[in-house]
Formats: structure tokens, C-alpha cells, sequence
């Protein structure tokens, strides 16, 4: 079994480094436990580099790439204070093993285990980091919320895993450097770089989200709305007039302004706007208005985040390389040419026991480069369960 654990070395080391991180070294943390668990979507340095983060954390912290029942419904796991599942995911459910869920109902005995059957009240943080965990109004996020937990996190659609990598990333190195679960939420979506900006940030935090999971955290602002909008020493940062604007309100009108007021060259036809809610309520949202070069999307431009409907931050997203114009005035046709053998090709990535239920192309351009792609977006179901994966 590769069940490792991550020895408490490693908190040391980064209380070393209290001056850099924003971690007071005069706090005397009691070590909690944490466990990291899959594999199936996710790399297994990926679930190794999330143990570190919560090693980093000051916990003692676990991880498991090979899960047994007995393993996954041990009580001391299941009751701990930091729990991360990655895997294919549904409303109910999360896979970790081909024949191994942690499910919202109860447990069956030997492939499904039920959070319906245990009492979470030492639990800060649950993270579900898959596909659709927080979907509808009643999910797997909110059964660990019932259960006493007291902040869970999932995603209402699908979630690439390229993705969710990079974006995991982000926020556990935020939660590090000793900043609440929603300021290292919104961190994380404040990068415009992700496969699919929408998707990646359609996302939903349950609980109480205002809390620090490092013990060493020593937080610099005793004010909400600083701490979210406070970045470690980001020069992307551009500070604004507030700005008000609610989510069904959202339009190029409000931002034009704002923007072409920092770059005098900004012209809101040669950008794209998207914006996805972040709350069941829409109050937070994230807006990207990023660069197109011809029909090509780009990860370059300027992302807003909201939070009560009100940001005083803009972030510069933008690359350098924005002079790129289409030298081939029929690169998007030769893109279109190629959309069949591009699905086709992506197909063959599909996971035994998986089918694919949708398919979604987009031409990009990666300014950093200056070539031209077209992505495909594949997302996928269990031939004979309810859990989907996308890559």
C-alpha cells in the first residue's frame, strides 16, 4: 500500500521561513492530523505535494494513493482536521478506487463509504477537488457540513485536471502563507491562465470559510475584505475606485472604463468577457476579460473578483506579447479542418469503465509562444456508476 507519511519536518522548515510567508514562528501550534487520498484523475505527486502543503501547515500529515475500505472508513481518518479527495466525482459521490466511493448516504460494507454514518466535528476543511461534488442544493459538500465539518469545498460542473492541478496549487499555497480559505479561494481565481477559465472557478465554498487552516497563521488584518484582497507582494495588483456591480449585471460597459483607465491602448473589441458565480446566492463572482487574437482566445488580459458584489482590484493578467497579430489569414479555417481529428484524438485518452458523454473544442493562442492550438475539452462518465471525469 502507498500510504506515506509526511513527518513533521516539514513545518519546521517553514517556520524557518516566517519573515518570507507571513507565518509567525512565535506560535505554538498543536499538530492536527490531515489526509490526502486518489489518485484516479490526479497525479500522484500531485497528492504527495498536497500532504507537503498540509505538512506545511503544521499538521502531521498523511497520503494514500492506494485506498482500502477499511482504510477510508477508519474513524480517525474520516474525523481528522484536514481531508482532501481527488477523483472522478458526481452530487453524491467521489471515486478513489476503481471499486472504492466516499458517498453522502451510508455505507455499504465493502465499495461505498457514507458520511452519512460519521460526526466530522474535528474537521476544519473537506476539499472534494472534482467534478460536480457541488452541485445542486444538496451535495456531498453540504453532507460534510451537516455532519459537523466545519468548511467543505467542491465544484458544481465539470473540472479539468490539468486544471485542477494548477488552481490546488494556488490555493493551498495561499492557505500556507496564512490566509483564510476565501482570500486563498480567491487567489487562486484571480489567474486567467487556466485551460477553462469558467469551469476551473464554477466552484462552491461551504461553512465557515473565513478561517485560517495554518496553525501558524498570524493574520495581518483583523478586517475581512483587506485579508481577501491582501496579496503577498503581487505586482499584478492594480488598485481601483470600488466598484459595484451585481451579478446579473455584468456587461463590457462596467469594465471598459475601469481598464482603459490603467492601459491607454485597452479596446474592448479585441477582448472577450466571461464571468461565473462563485456563490449560491451570486454575491461572489469572478470576471475574466481576456485577449483574442482573430478567433483565438487568449490567456492575456485583466480579472476582477468579486465579493458582495463590490471589488477594489483589478488583476493585470496580461502578457507581453499582446503585438502578436495572425500572420495566416486562414489559420482558423485550417483549425476548422482539423476539429474531427482533434475530438478523435482526445477520445483515446478515455479511461477504461468511462464513456464519453460531451466533447468541446476552442482555438487558442498561447502569447508566450505564438503558436496556435485547438484545445478539446473532454468530459466523461462511468459506464456503470454516476462519477465523471474531464480532461
Amino acid at each position: 500500500m502507498k500510504n506515506k507519511k509526511i513527518t513533521k519536518i516539514f513545518s519546521a522548515a517553514i517556520i524557518s521561513l516566517g519573515v518570507v510567508s507571513n507565518i509567525s514562528s512565535s506560535v505554538n501550534a498543536t499538530a492536527g492530523y490531515a489526509y490526502s487520498m486518489g489518485g484516479l484523475t490526479t497525479s500522484v505527486q500531485q497528492i504527495i505535494n498536497t500532504a507537503n502543503n498540509w505538512a506545511f501547515c503544521g499538521y502531521t500529515s498523511y497520503y494514500n494513493t492506494d485506498i482500502t475500505y477499511s482504510y477510508l472508513s477508519n474513524i480517525y481518518v474520516l474525523n481528522s482536521d484536514v481531508l482532501y479527495f481527488s477523483g472522478p466525482g458526481a452530487q453524491n459521490s467521489i471515486k478513489l478506487e476503481d471499486n472504492l466511493y466516499l458517498i453522502s448516504g451510508n455505507s455499504d460494507g465493502s465499495t461505498k463509504v457514507g458520511l452519512g454514518y460519521y460526526t466530522l466535528t474535528n474537521t476544519k476543511l473537506v476539499v472534494f477537488n472534482s467534478g460536480y461534488t457541488a452541485s445542486e442544493t444538496s451535495n456531498i459538500c453540504t453532507t460534510a457540513i451537516n455532519h459537523a465539518a466545519d468548511a467543505a469545498l467542491g465544484w458544481v460542473g465539470s473540472l479539468p485536471n490539468s486544471d485542477s492541478t494548477l488552481w490546488q496549487s494556488r490555493f493551498q499555497s495561499y492557505l500556507v502563507s496564512g490566509h483564510t480559505i476565501y482570500a486563498s479561494i480567491n487567489y487562486a481565481d484571480s489567474f486567467s491562465d487556466y485551460n477553462n477559465n469558467y469551469n476551473t472557478k464554477y466552484h462552491r465554498v461551504y461553512g465557515n470559510y473565513s478561517q485560517y487552516i495554518s496553525l501558524y497563521a498570524s493574520p495581518s488584518s483583523s478586517n475581512e475584505t483587506e485579508e481577501m484582497q491582501t496579496l503577498r507582494d503581487d505586482d499584478r495588483v492594480v488598485q481601483i475606485t470600488e466598484l459595484t456591480c451585481d451579478y446579473d449585471d455584468v456587461s463590457p460597459d462596467v469594465f471598459e472604463d475601469v481598464i482603459s483607465a490603467y492601459d491607454k491602448d485597452f479596446d474592448m473589441s479585441d477582448y472577450e468577457l466571461s464571468y461565473v458565480s462563485t456563490s449560491t446566492d451570486n454575491s461572489s463572482f469572478v470576471v475574466d476579460i481576456t485577449k483574442k487574437i482573430g478567433d483565438f482566445s487568449t490567456s492575456s488580459g485583466y480579472t476582477f473578483v468579486f465579493n458582495d458584489s463590490k471589488t477594489d482590484v483589478m488583476y493585470d493578467n496580461t502578457i507581453d506579447n499582446d503585438g502578436l497579430v495572425l500572420q495566416d489569414s486562414g489559420m482558423s479555417e485550417k483549425a476548422d479542418l482539423i476539429v474531427n481529428d482533434a475530438l478523435t484524438t482526445a477520445s483515446c485518452d478515455t479511461k477504461d469503465g468511462h464513456t464519453i458523454v460531451d466533447q468541446q473544442t476552442s482555438k487558442y493562442c498561447d502569447l508566450n509562444t505564438g503558436k496556435f492550438y485547438l484545445k478539446v475539452l473532454t468530459e466523461c462518465k462511468e459506464t456503470n456508476g454516476e462519477c465523471y471525469y474531464s480532461y
